[in-house]
């Protein structure tokens, strides 16, 4: 029977149930779908096939997270498949999901023979946002399991209600994920960055206060450490997302585990009985264990983007003169800096606060009176002067292009009763000069 399935023909019969239903069927389609590499289970000459075209159909659907649970079923029921693995590394690629890509060629090169290791190297070398990663993650394969290489991370069973969870017998006292993850996981090889909440008992010496403070009116590193703080702050978000959906993905596969081994009635067999639970104890045992491997590949490869990101936020500080700034992991160091960006920001929501406290200057005309005259500084000569309107009759006014200190005198006119429109008068000898930037020094004795 597994031998007349055509996976061509299966998929093209879902394709036309969906199409043909305007999308109202898409969930049986699948179903249907799933219940065929059922059947076929055992047959790699079909299944291996009908997994990819399935995975094709979901992309033409744009169901991309479903085209995602469908490779990661494909790959664990035929790890050996390099295949699999080139079109599950290809389709992160195509997505921009460069994290998933690296983290999954490591998963697939820990598992296949070193012949097959190449070709997905070769993935990412292609590629100009993974290629500068691949030495650091040959490295990381080399050095042996990535669990041993970072703190464990929690492996996340799954909790479909009302089932119970599921857990290992030999990891009993294990924590496992109830719900999704609301923050990141921790990263020991560089646990903070420089914008991250403070040490209290961190003390600064009392020269570096005073360098601190000499900043405290710097518009050009507020505008720096504001931008590196939101890089910070987006980066962490979608750190965050990428954590939820493996952990979310790590659940529901959980969820079908415990559906499938738990479907069937024990049988009244005591050999078949045996072998059932050992058969269940092994397969717990295998979702466990890969479960902590990929939290583990993340945490490593989020502590690398860590360490790079940590590693610019300092240069970028330290060309700006910010002291104690300089390219360390030193966790006494990191947390002294920290303290020195929190102050930084404490100073620019101040300085902040006083500009717009400052109340505005006037737009137009300010007065000054010296040596029995008085100056009259236009910031915009039309709108000043039009307002100014016949007050000017009788005045001698000198225009000049630039403040009252460094001004030279550079057009001199004499408004007197005769002149019709004193304002047409001295507006064409603003347009004659040329100013923008206009003052007018008038003399107080009037003109006969």
């Amino acid at each position: 029977m597994q031998g007349t399935i055509d996976p061509e023909a299966v998929i093209s019969a879902a394709k036309h149930q969906i199409i043909s239903s305007n999308y109202a069927q898409v969930e049986e389609a699948r179903a249907t779908v799933f219940a065929t590499l059922e059947k076929c289970a055992h047959d790699e000459a079909v299944s291996i096939p009908l997994y990819l075209r399935f995975a094709d159909l979901e992309i033409e659907l744009r169901q991309f997270k479903q085209a995602t649970k469908v490779f990661e079923q494909a790959v664990v029921a035929w790890s050996s498949s390099l295949q699999l693995w080139e079109r599950y590394v290809s389709f992160c690629l195509d997505r921009q999901k460069y994290s998933n890509a690296k983290k999954i060629v490591v998963r697939a090169n820990e598992i296949l023979p070193a012949p097959c290791h190449t070709a997905l190297w070769t993935l990412l070398e292609e590629n100009e946002n993974t290629k500068a990663d691949v030495p650091a993650l040959k490295a990381q394969l080399e050095a042996g399991s990535t669990i041993t290489a970072v703190a464990p991370a929690p492996a996340p069973i799954p909790t479909p209600s009302p089932t119970p969870s599921i857990e290992p017998v030999e990891l009993k006292s294990t924590v496992y994920f109830q719900k999704l993850p609301t923050t990141l996981p921790v990263t020991p090889d560089c646990p903070y960055l420089l914008f991250d909440p403070v040490d209290p008992a961190i003390t600064l010496p009392t020269p570096v206060l005073y360098q601190i403070n000499e900043h405290s009116r710097n518009e050009m590193l507020f505008r720096e450490v504001l931008r590196l703080w939101e890089i910070q702050r987006q980066k962490e978000v979608d750190t965050l997302y990428r954590w939820q959906d493996l952990i979310a993905m790590q659940m529901k596969e959980g969820s079908e585990l415990y559906k499938r081994v738990y479907s069937s009635e024990a049988s009244s067999d005591p050999k078949i009985a045996i072998e059932q639970q050992t058969e269940q104890l092994t397969l717990r045992h295998e979702f466990a264990s890969r479960a902590a491997t990929s939290q583990a590949q993340f945490i490593e490869i989020t502590a690398m983007d860590r360490g790079s990101q940590l590693a610019n936020q300092q240069r970028t500080l330290q060309a700006l003169n910010v002291p104690l700034m300089t390219v360390t992991k030193d966790p006494l160091i990191v947390a002294q800096q920290r303290k020195v960006v929190a102050l930084v920001l404490e100073a620019e929501a101040a300085y902040r606060k006083q500009q717009q406290q400052r109340p505005p200057a006037h737009r137009y005309v300010s007065f000054h009176r010296h040596d029995g005259m008085t100056a009259v500084v236009l910031g915009k000569p039309t709108t000043a002067v039009h307002a100014l309107g016949r007050s000017l009759v009788g005045l001698k006014i000198f225009i000049h292009t630039e403040a009252l200190h460094a001004a030279v005198a550079v057009e001199e006119v004499v408004v007197d009763r005769s002149t019709r429109d004193p304002v047409e008068t001295i507006m064409k000898t603003i347009f004659q000069v040329g100013s923008s930037s206009l003052l007018l020094l008038m003399t107080e004795a009037r003109l006969g």
